[in-house]
C-alpha cells in the first residue's frame, strides 16, 4: 500500500483510495488463506485510518475554495472510504447482513453522500442548468477516475439489514444508473 501521511490533492486522494479499493475487492475473488486475508485486512484498516486523517486535513485546507465539482468528488471519495472501511472488516467467510449491523452509521452516511452527489449531478445535467451554464453534458461530468457511487451503494444493499436504508440505497442505485 502507498505510504500515506499527507494528501496534497484530490487526485492523489483518489489514486491512493482506488489502490486500497482494488485490493479489498480482490479478496472476494481470490481463494487465499483466511489467515492471510485477516492480516491484510488489519493492515488495510490501519491504512484507511491514516488516509481518513490525511483526507480530513486536505479538506479542511481546501474546503473554503472548493467548487461544486470538487465537493462532489470529495463526497464520492468519502462514500468509497466508508465502503472500504466496511470491506476491511473481517466478518469471516459466512458473514450475514446482521454481522455488519455495527456499520449502520456508515451505511446511512453512504446513502446520504450518494444522494448529495446524484442531486449535484442532476443539477449539472438538467435542461435548465444547461441553458444557463456552460456546455456541460453527462459525458463531461467530473468523475473520480473509476471510483463512483454505485459500488458503495451495492455494498449497502449487500450488507445492510436496515430495510429503510437498504430501500433508499436501492432507489439511489437505480437513479445513478439512469444518469
Amino acid at each position: 500500500m502507498p505510504t500515506i501521511s499527507r494528501l496534497t490533492s484530490m487526485s492523489q486522494a483518489n489514486a491512493t483510495l482506488s489502490h486500497c479499493w482494488n485490493k479489498l475487492w480482490s479478496f472476494g475473488r481470490q481463494t487465499v488463506d483466511q489467515d492471510y486475508q485477516t492480516q491484510e485486512r488489519q493492515v488495510l484498516r490501519a491504512w484507511l485510518e491514516r488516509w481518513e486523517k490525511a483526507f480530513t486535513e486536505l479538506l479542511s485546507s481546501t474546503l473554503p475554495t472548493m467548487g461544486g465539482e470538487d465537493l462532489t468528488q470529495a463526497r464520492v471519495l468519502k462514500a468509497n472510504h466508508l465502503a472500504c472501511t466496511i470491506l476491511a472488516f473481517d466478518a469471516g467467510p459466512n458473514a450475514t447482513a446482521q454481522d455488519f449491523d455495527v456499520f449502520q452509521a456508515e451505511f446511512q452516511a453512504i446513502v446520504e453522500l450518494t444522494g448529495a452527489v446524484l442531486q449535484a449531478r442532476e443539477r449539472t445535467t438538467s435542461p435548465q442548468s444547461a441553458s444557463t451554464a456552460s456546455t456541460a453534458s453527462p459525458i463531461d461530468m467530473p468523475t473520480t477516475c473509476g471510483l463512483d457511487v454505485l459500488a458503495p451503494l451495492y455494498l449497502v444493499q449487500a450488507r445492510c439489514s436496515n430495510a429503510g436504508v437498504w430501500d433508499r440505497a436501492h432507489r439511489l442505485s437505480l437513479q445513478a444508473r439512469g444518469l
